[in-house]
């Protein structure tokens, strides 16, 4: 058998069972309503690359977006970009950081290893810009607190470790009565029992039902030392939408954060998702293009030692790179 013949058996063999809304702990198909025109919303993304990687150090780009809309319009945009030069100094990875332009952060942090996102492709060093980026969305989103009525953040309301939970707190507090953060996920990995996807089920549901959208569902997520305290729901944001997305809401009035939402959903390229994240991750995406072009700049300032050590981590690359 050839391996398209044997994909498509494998792929065929996949069947998830109907989804049992009381054995889910689901709620009830809620109609999202018409948002109130006059509210400002706030995207927050953030992007880094990593241009020069050695065992003991790196440098890298981090990048953070902030765009305000009302009525459709957006009002107010920013864009910080701030290189990060990071040491790693065992139980911590001390991190310089230079920004271009405005000083919305510098000077110097340690980033603790528990802060770190696994990837056993990155050294340490190259691990924490990372972890300064999330500190620069978080301060981001702190900044659209004071100008917008809803901030949605890109992703999964939690944190990564107790460093990031300090600027997480702060950005949380400057929410006053009437204000909500969102954190809206393109991706979930949420399961009802036994291993049914539940965005899928819940579509799946929702459709037999001849339930219209939009619509939302407040689902049970555990609790974490990690999460911050939110309700989770699962949404359909626009009746030609194919994908259902999972969305955390911090604050009160929550069906009034997600009817915000409405207007930016229409978008074609991605029916049901905010074009306001889009736009943000379009602005924050720092790509492998720049990347290689900063590279390929900043390597011949480099003296041998550097280089040397700089080539200890790109053979893959390189290797990649052979056709």
């Amino acid at each position: 058998m050839g391996v398209l013949q044997v994909l498509g058996e494998a792929i065929r063999g996949i069947k998830f069972p109907e989804l049992d809304p009381v054995g889910a702990g689901i709620g009830d198909f809620t109609p999202i309503p018409t948002p109130r025109e006059d509210l400002r919303v706030a995207y927050v993304d953030g992007g880094n690359g990593v241009i020069v990687e050695t065992p003991a150090a790196s440098v890298s780009l981090v990048r953070g977006y902030l765009a305000v809309y009302e009525g459709g319009n957006k009002l107010h945009y920013e864009r910080h970009d701030i290189v990060v030069v990071t040491w790693d100094e065992g139980s911590l990875v001390r991190a310089n950081l230079y920004p271009l332009g405005e000083d919305v952060m510098e000077g110097e942090i340690y980033v603790t290893l528990k802060e770190l996102e696994n990837d056993a492709l990155r050294t340490n060093a190259a691990r924490a810009s990372l972890a300064v980026r999330r500190y620069l969305e978080w301060l981001l989103v702190e900044r659209g607190a004071h100008i917008a009525d809803v901030v949605v953040k890109d992703g999964a309301l939690q944190t990564s470790g107790s460093g990031e939970e300090r600027y997480a707190e702060r950005a949380i507090n400057a929410f006053g009565d009437g204000r909500y953060l969102v954190g809206f996920s393109k991706s979930s990995t949420l399961k009802a029992p036994p291993g049914i996807p539940l965005n899928v089920g819940l579509e799946r549901l929702a459709r037999k039902l001849g339930i219209p959208a939009p619509w939302a569902v407040e689902v049970d997520v555990p609790e974490g030392k990690e999460r911050i305290p939110s309700r989770t729901f699962v949404g359909r944001f626009h009746p030609r939408a194919e994908r259902a997305f999972r969305v955390d809401v911090c604050g009160d009035e929550h069906m009034a954060a997600l009817s915000a939402l409405l207007p930016f959903c229409a978008d074609p390229f991605l029916l049901g998702y905010p074009y306001g994240l889009l736009d943000a991750d379009a602005m924050a995406r720092v790509r492998e293009e720049e990347v290689r072009f900063l590279r390929n700049a900043a390597m011949p300032m480099a003296d041998d030692d550097l280089r040397a050590a700089a080539w200890q981590m790109d053979a893959h690359d390189v290797i990649s790179r052979m056709r």
